[in-house]
């Protein structure tokens, strides 16, 4: 009557439980965030805005979608703007347009 439903995976099942589990998922959360942040600055810039719109996070439900839009589904600039040139342009090659 009192017994506990059995869980599919157990909690702390893949670093661990306590102090050392805790210490590597914080490790690798720091490892991620960094390249992370610079890919979505890299994409604002190829959208032609500054990477502080990854701000917009903050705000509850609606700048997680338009960040999801704005980065996922339009495309950057096709010509250079203030942050460089196109990354994806490729420069015409000598007698051909």
């Amino acid at each position: 009557m009192g017994r506990e439903p059995r869980r599919l995976v157990r909690r702390g099942a893949i670093f661990g439980r306590g102090i050392f589990g805790s210490l590597i998922q914080a490790v690798i959360a720091l490892a991620i965030l960094y390249p992370s942040l610079a890919v979505a600055a890299k994409r604002f810039h190829d959208r032609d805005k500054s990477g502080w719109w990854i701000l917009i996070l903050f705000i509850p439900i609606i700048g997680f979608i338009w960040y999801l839009v704005e980065l996922g589904f339009l495309p950057g600039m096709p010509s250079p703007n203030r942050f460089g040139p196109d990354p994806l342009g490729m420069p015409a090659l000598p007698g051909r347009a």
